[in-house]
C-alpha cells in the first residue's frame, strides 16, 4: 500500500506539476541475475534492456534496467502486476537465473521545478539525463540511482537510496522542495489526467 494522497488530491494533482516530492518504497521490485536471466525475461516477452543503465517499460508503469551485463533491476509502479507475476515464475526457474532482493526506498521528484532540489543536493547537471537511462551519483552525500521516467507528459524522477539512509534523504528533499514551493503528494496524483 501506498498514500494516493493526502487530502487534496485536486491540489496535489496541481503540485505534481510543478515540485512534488512522494515516497513509493512499497512498489514491487526486485532483480534477476545470471547467465541466463537476459534470455529467461525474453522468454517473458519482456522488453530488456540491451546495454547497461538501459532503462525500459515493465508492464503498465515500471520499469526494467539493466545494472549490469547479466543483471537487471524491476520496478512496478501503482497500478503494475508485471514484478509480482514474474517473481512467482522465477521461484519454478531452473539454472542459472537467479533472485536478487531488492530493498531501496523509492522517491519520485515530479514536475516542472522537479531538478531544483536535486541542483542543492547533487554535484551532477541531471538536466542532461536522458530518458530512460539509469545514472548514478550522489544526493546530498548519498548514493543514490535515478532515472528520468515521465508519466502522461509529466516529467518525473525516480530516486533510488539504500533504505539505511532512506529518512535523511527524504528529510533533505522534502525541505528543500518545501522551501521551493513544493510538497509532498501521494501517487495518485501521477495517475491523475
Amino acid at each position: 500500500p501506498v498514500a494516493l494522497h493526502f487530502g487534496d488530491p485536486g491540489a496535489e494533482s496541481e503540485f505534481s506539476r510543478t515540485l512534488g516530492l512522494c515516497d513509493v518504497s512499497a512498489w514491487p521490485k526486485f532483480g534477476v541475475k545470471g547467465k541466463n536471466a537476459a534470455r529467461w525475461l525474453i522468454d517473458r516477452y519482456i522488453d530488456v534492456p540491451d546495454d547497461i543503465y538501459d532503462v525500459r517499460t515493465l508492464g503498465n508503469d515500471g520499469i526494467i534496467a539493466r545494472i549490469g551485463p547479466n543483471e537487471f533491476l524491476l520496478e512496478d509502479g501503482t497500478t503494475g502486476t508485471a514484478v509480482a507475476a514474474l517473481s512467482e515464475q522465477l521461484e519454478s526457474a531452473e539454472g542459472r537465473v537467479y533472485r536478487v532482493e531488492r530493498q531501496e526506498a523509492t522517491f519520485l521528484l515530479s514536475g516542472a521545478k522537479a531538478l531544483e532540489p536535486v541542483a542543492q543536493v547533487c554535484g551532477v547537471d541531471l538536466s542532461k539525463l536522458l530518458v530512460r537511462r539509469l545514472i548514478y551519483t550522489r544526493f546530498a552525500g548519498v548514493s543514490v540511482g535515478v532515472i528520468s521516467a515521465p508519466v502522461k507528459g509529466l516529467p518525473v524522477y525516480r530516486i533510488w537510496v539504500d533504505s539505511t539512509y532512506a529518512e535523511y534523504l527524504w528529510e533533505n528533499l522534502s525541505q528543500i522542495s518545501g522551501e521551493l514551493g513544493g510538497r509532498i503528494v501521494g501517487v495518485g496524483c501521477l495517475n491523475r489526467e
